[in-house]
């Protein structure tokens, strides 16, 4: 009795690929990809910060940040936060610290830390928020306050903004990610049958 191991060539896996590649193209081109949203980034810098509860001068100041949401365009609501980048008086805050809505009363959004809600900054906590209105290449911020840890006592606030910029986030289409993902799960497995067929006993024939 003969049993023999098969293996692929270097072409099978190729082929074995490019089939899978093209697959995955028809479905895309039949049923179409998931679309996600745009994403746009908001940078500032704020400065000239009062206290607005308390007498101590602020810890940091001034405060520079950026934040990445998805909208569906630069005149629609913020629909998500993807993410922050946002330091204050050596706390660096974290996606999920943080909670928005859009629009905001007058503004068109308002981000700020969860610790107290969002319309809140706890004093004695790191805590922030941030008002702003956005459109087509102009963001206007109308808002910035903060309270840090071991600063009871004392909040500080500001409408003066040195910089504000708002971009979009250029990301890979869905299409090109779906399909460069499966040509390289495709490849992979193949990989690993060609590289265990080379070293397998079964590869030599057995009586």
């Amino acid at each position: 009795m003969k049993k023999t191991a098969v293996t692929l060539s270097l072409w099978e896996m190729l082929a074995t690929g490019l089939r899978a590649v093209a697959t995955s193209a028809f479905l895309l081109t039949v049923f179409g990809p998931v679309q996600a949203l745009p994403l746009f980034e908001i940078s500032f810098q704020a400065s000239g910060f009062s206290a607005s509860v308390g007498s101590v001068v602020a810890p940091q100041d001034p405060v520079a940040g950026s934040i990445v949401f998805e909208a569906v365009d630069e005149n629609s609501p913020i629909n998500a936060l993807v993410s922050v980048s946002l330091t204050i008086n050596e706390h660096t805050y974290g996606l999920s610290e943080l909670e928005f809505t859009s629009p905001f009363f007058v503004s068109d959004a308002f981000v700020g830390g969860a610790v107290d809600g969002l319309t809140g900054t706890l004093i004695n906590e790191n805590d922030f928020a941030f008002a702003f209105d956005y459109g087509p290449g102009t963001v206007s911020p109308t808002q910035f306050t903060y309270t840090s840890a071991g600063f009871g006592g004392s909040r500080w606030m500001t409408s003066t903004f040195d910089a504000a910029a708002i971009a979009p986030v250029s990301v890979p289409e869905p299409t090109t990610l779906a399909l460069v993902g499966l040509a390289l799960l495709v490849g992979a497995a193949a990989t690993r049958k060609w590289t265990w067929g080379r070293h397998s006993p079964l590869r030599t024939t057995m009586k």
